[in-house]
């Protein structure tokens, strides 16, 4: 049953001036050269600007960067071809020189008698709209950076199962740290229980060290065996991550950065991941190294012994123990 309009009288008693005025999207209306003739009152309460402002400006002037290169290269063309256009996404900047995000429907008005046209445009407040498909495009990026992400760590560790000695893990990690992360600079530091320390390693680095209980990112990370990385709304330009095999901190992986950045808890977990496999790789070299080394020794005495039982002169098996030297690192590794 239809309620009484009685009640609704005053609301609906509109007069054609206040829906304009006051209509639920922008209004304009801008003469051949651009220059604005009408506006509501919806578009004023909306970007800030005041109506002597406005009236009399050129319309572009309204625009930022980008949508003032559309409105010449686009929109024009546009209308003089079609009479009209549709759901363009334009971005006006307010009187407070803020963004606001629009959709702008546009019809070429023209006088049969005189030729003489007028643009009248209605403008959409898209604010929520764009600001929702900013954070979906954000999302599709930070995915698509992810995968990139696990990509390189899977080819990381694809690579670290070939590796049978410590020294050469260096490289892959750093190229997998740098492409993975987009460090500038990606560094490896080992632990050396001796010296209660951690002393850089590589080609490029030279006897560079951090004390174990300094407050050097790196010694914290190898301290609590964890990534440190500053609170989700901070920036930082370094992080550092362990390198941990079977609870044991081995090393510790540092990425430089150009700039002060943020990190996600996506890029967080690739880091604690990276350090896992690497310190497991590690691990895996360091015993393959010592099996190696038993190995070595083994045959040596063997060999030695063997040497020392033969009736030779003291000059010739002095000869046949100095080409016994230790180089078991020579020994050609296994296929």
């Amino acid at each position: 049953m239809d309620q009484p309009a009685e009640p609704f009288g005053p609301l609906l008693a509109e007069s054609a001036e206040d829906l304009y005025e006051n209509a639920p999207c922008g209004y304009l209306s801008v003469l051949p050269d651009g220059a604005l003739a009408r506006v509501n009152q919806t578009f004023l309460d909306w970007t800030g600007h005041r109506r002597e402002e406005l009236l009399g400006r050129r319309i572009q002037e309204l625009y930022a960067v980008g949508s003032r290169i559309f409105h010449e290269t686009h929109l024009r063309p546009l209308l003089h071809m079609q009479g009209e256009v549709r759901e363009l996404a334009m971005e006006f900047r307010r009187a407070d020189g803020t963004r606001f995000d629009t959709l702008v429907n546009a019809v070429l008005r023209r006088n049969p008698e005189t030729g003489s046209t007028v643009l009248r445009m209605t403008v959409l407040n898209a604010t929520d709209r764009r600001a929702y498909e900013r954070e979906l495009l954000a999302e599709r990026r930070r995915a698509e950076r992810t995968t990139a992400r696990i990509r390189v760590l899977q080819e990381m560790i694809a690579r670290y199962a070939t590796i049978e000695r410590a020294d050469e893990l260096v490289a892959p990690i750093v190229a997998a740290g740098t492409a993975a992360f987009e460090a500038v600079t990606t560094t490896v530091w080992l632990v050396d229980a001796e010296s209660s320390a951690l002393i850089v390693t590589g080609a490029d680095h030279h006897d560079a060290s951090l004390a174990l209980d300094g407050s050097a990112p790196q010694a914290r990370a190898a301290r609590t065996g964890d990534v440190v990385v500053p609170p989700a709304d901070e920036a930082a330009e370094q992080v550092s991550t362990p390198l941990i095999a079977d609870d044991q901190v081995l090393g510790v992986v540092s990425f430089d950065f150009a700039v002060a950045r943020r990190f996600d808890a996506d890029e967080v977990e690739l880091m604690r991941t990276l350090g896992r496999q690497a310190g497991q790789a590690l691990e895996r070299a360091r015993l393959y190294e010592e099996s190696a080394r038993r190995a070595w020794q083994s045959a040596f005495l063997a060999r030695l012994g063997r040497d020392l039982d033969e009736p030779v002169g003291a000059a010739d098996r002095a000869r046949r123990l100095v080409t016994l030297r230790p180089s078991w690192r020579s020994t050609p590794r296994s296929t």
